[in-house]
């Protein structure tokens, strides 16, 4: 697996992220979790590849399903959205396994707490993602009587429903989140430092970065504001990814923006988080916003 992605030179938080678990969560979602046993128990590099090649046909299957019912709703939820206290969404016999990465690219988009939920005869499996401001298990212990199970934490969580009950327990959210809940706006970027593209190129700071790692909860990698630089060139990845090559004078930095299409632009302003990419061992930046 890491010699197809490229990865055997080493491995960073952003390639298990976006590359490996992914791969190996795929199989899972879409109900065939034991591929995923069989090719990490895989004695021989034949019976490996094999197993693996499955796993990667279940993981374009996946992104395909996803990518259609997320084209289909944002269209629909656009204008819903907002004046909205939270998402909603209810679907027919779609893969558990789906339900947990829909609400969190809801939850990211529209910065409000997303349910989303697939009804199979009489029960209905539903997953939860809130923003960090919210803490939605205290709020879903409180519909516990219409729930056969739940559990998760805070801002991820998982249940299960007789249909019967999905309308109160909807009426019911509405309730409890417009007592005083207040939502932070999705356009808020907390910054922890400003910069120009020469000062972090430093070889100093790329030693610092090192150092940093390994990120995860209540460690995240520091939000940068990047000025002073030129837009070089932008390349389009996978048709929902923009790489943007920065420049000033003799200096050059590549930049990421996860699914967005960026044009080249007047582009001043950029928040990202540094990362080392481990094929290259180069500093790159990943984009959270551009102005």
């Amino acid at each position: 697996m890491l010699e197809r992605e490229n990865l055997k030179y080493g491995l960073s938080e952003e390639d298990l992220y976006y590359k490996i678990i992914p791969k190996l969560n795929s199989a899972g979602r879409l109900g065939k979790p034991e591929i995923v046993f069989e090719f990490l128990s895989s004695v021989d590099k034949v019976s490996a590849e094999k197993k693996l090649s499955q796993i990667e046909n279940l993981n374009q299957e996946r992104q395909t399903l996803e990518e259609e019912i997320l084209k289909t709703l944002n269209s629909q939820l656009n204008n819903d959205a907002k004046n909205s206290k939270f998402l909603f969404l209810t679907f027919e016999n779609i893969p558990k396994g789906l339900l947990g990465l829909i609400a969190n690219r809801f939850k990211n988009l529209y910065n409000l707490p997303t349910i989303v939920i697939s009804q199979e005869d009489e029960i209905a499996y539903g997953s939860i993602r809130s923003p960090s401001e919210i803490d939605f298990l205290k709020i879903l212990s409180q519909c516990k009587d219409l729930l056969i199970q739940f559990g998760g934490h805070k801002y991820a969580l998982g249940f299960k429903i007789n249909k019967n009950f999905i309308s109160e327990f909807k009426a019911r959210l509405k309730n409890l989140l417009e007592i005083g809940y207040v939502f932070s706006s999705p356009d808020l970027i907390y910054i922890d430092a400003e910069t120009s593209l020469s000062e972090l190129l430093y070889r100093e700071n790329l030693f610092a970065f090192e150092s940093f790692h390994p990120y995860g909860e209540k460690h995240l990698p520091p939000a940068l504001l990047l000025k002073n630089f030129e837009v070089r060139e932008i390349k389009i990845l996978g048709d929902k990814h923009s790489k943007l090559i920065l420049q000033k004078d003799d200096k050059e930095l590549s930049a990421i923006f996860f699914n967005k299409l960026l044009e080249k632009e007047d582009i001043n302003l950029i928040v990202g988080t540094p990362f080392i990419n481990s094929f290259t061992g180069n500093l790159e930046l990943k984009i959270e916003d551009v102005r």
